[in-house]
């Protein structure tokens, strides 16, 4: 089943059940189910390799020493809490390094408004690095904080005091017919869900507590399908608080989490807004938005690209030259054929190769590909250095369904798309021809050669889309 045959069976088991009956506490989850089920399906039929899991494996000791530090944590934050006026939640993969100093990328503009502007805000950070290192950066750490709760709601249901069932739930015989899951399967998924169920519960009641403590008036996210995100998102937006879920990669048509939502039911899970970098992202959601009153996108423009516009460092980079080629990858295998073509020309064409934030365990594979063919290039520079430097550097950008493509065209910059997925979510780019799609690796030199004779592309009009981010920062400011 690929991708695309596995989201016209989830949008066929939509069409047929009943969403109101997906709640859970008062929860509609039916967004969170789709897309559960979604990875479970991508998992059981996809050929690609699953990423290597974490080797780390908490000692005992160690778990028992951060219950305790979490118990603390949660009663220092309770204690020594200050309102703050906005939250920002991110992951450690988005963040980079800026004027010697580590930040998520997509912040630092929003984050530069609020300084400017005398705005309270604070960090969600979804890792923990230390108390020192999230006192001193005006962050909580989400982990270390939930810790405690999940402990003691995970007592409570050993001893039955809490009961979670997911079976009552699904409608199994649609479930098995529409899905193809065996009866083995779906039970995976329900206990899988249960626990998923018993995480939103604990989140829900934990972020309760010290939203109200912060009361904030707006939250910005970063990929919201997740259980402390959708938590975040519910408490938020039963509070009145504004939730906005920033776009961070490709959506479109295949993307479980913002297409075909098509439900007229406001899903207080969901964010109520949808910050999209791009116009084809911003019909993705307002497909299915504009048949509810809750959520609904806003086209407000890549904000990483935006600060780096704002700070003058991408006017200062635009040096394209037509031998420079960036290749973005999203797995850690590159496909032979590439491989003889980067081989062949590796002296005509500078090959840019940058690995996906995904692949820091992974990428060995790569190089040691590269180094089997006879391939020798700088890896350090293009993952070391900006993704939008890069790409106004470059004059030709080859990936198979990555975000980078949208940020290309953001920059004027031309993609070669080598994927069926990345053919489905960038259509119109390749219908505008802003984009190109070959099924065959034989044709690349060609459509290079081709893209060499194009007009540059127009860049995105990044001072109107600044003004436009100012306007849902400050609100009444």
């Amino acid at each position: 089943m690929t991708r695309s045959e596995i989201i016209v069976s989830l949008n066929s088991l939509q069409s047929k059940i009943n969403i109101e009956q997906y709640s859970f506490g008062g929860t509609n989850i039916w967004p969170m189910i789709k897309t559960k089920l979604f990875f479970i399906l991508f998992k059981k039929y996809s050929s690609q390799d699953n990423p290597a899991k974490s080797a780390v494996h908490a000692r005992k000791f160690r778990s028992i020493q951060l219950l305790v530090l979490s118990a603390f944590y949660s009663l220092f934050l309770r204690l020594s809490i200050k309102k703050s006026e906005i939250i920002f939640s991110g992951y450690e993969f988005e963040e980079v390094k800026i004027k010697n100093i580590t930040k998520n990328k997509y912040y630092l503009l929003l984050e530069d408004i609020c300084r400017k502007n005398d705005i309270s805000f604070v960090y969600f950070n979804n890792y923990f690095k230390g108390l020192s290192y999230h006192i001193r950066n005006n962050s909580i750490s989400i982990p270390l904080y939930l810790k405690v709760y999940r402990f003691i709601f995970k007592i409570l249901k050993q001893f039955r005091l809490i009961k979670i069932k997911s079976e009552g739930i699904i409608e199994r015989s649609l479930f098995l017919s529409e899905l193809g899951l065996t009866n083995e399967e779906l039970d995976i998924f329900l206990k899988e869900l249960e626990m998923e169920l018993l995480t939103l519960r604990v989140n829900i009641f934990a972020f309760k507590k010290i939203l109200k403590k912060l009361s904030p008036s707006k939250i910005f996210e970063l990929c919201y399908y997740n259980t402390t995100h959708y938590a975040i998102n519910q408490v938020a937006n039963s509070l009145g608080v504004i939730t906005y879920d920033i776009q961070h990669g490709a959506t479109g048509a295949l993307h479980v989490a913002y297409a075909n939502m098509n439900t007229t039911i406001e899903h207080k899970i969901l964010p109520k807004y949808f910050w999209c970098w791009d116009k084809d992202s911003y019909s993705t959601v307002e497909n299915w938005a504009q048949h509810q009153r809750f959520s609904e996108p806003l086209l407000l423009g890549n904000p990483w690209n935006i600060y780096l516009s704002s700070e003058g460092t991408l006017n200062q980079t635009n040096n394209t030259n037509k031998n420079t080629i960036l290749l973005t990858l999203q797995f850690d295998v590159i496909d032979e054929k590439l491989l003889d073509i980067i081989y062949r020309t590796q002296t005509k064409y500078e090959w840019l190769i940058r690995f996906h934030p995904s692949m820091n365990r992974t990428k060995n594979n790569v190089i040691n590909q590269l180094k089997a063919k006879g391939i020798k290039l700088d890896l350090e520079y293009p993952n070391k250095e900006h993704l939008p430097i890069l790409l106004m550097q470059c004059y030709v950008h080859i990936s198979r369904y990555s975000g980078s493509i949208i940020e290309a065209n953001n920059l004027g910059k031309y993609s070669i798309i080598i994927d069926k997925i990345g053919k489905e979510t960038f259509k119109s780019l390749i219908d505008d021809h802003e984009a190109f799609y070959i099924d065959d690796l034989n044709n690349l030199e060609e459509v290079i050669a081709l893209i060499s004779t194009k007009p540059i592309l127009a860049q995105n009009v990044f001072d109107d889309l600044f003004k436009n981010i100012k306007v849902q920062i400050l609100g009444h400011h």
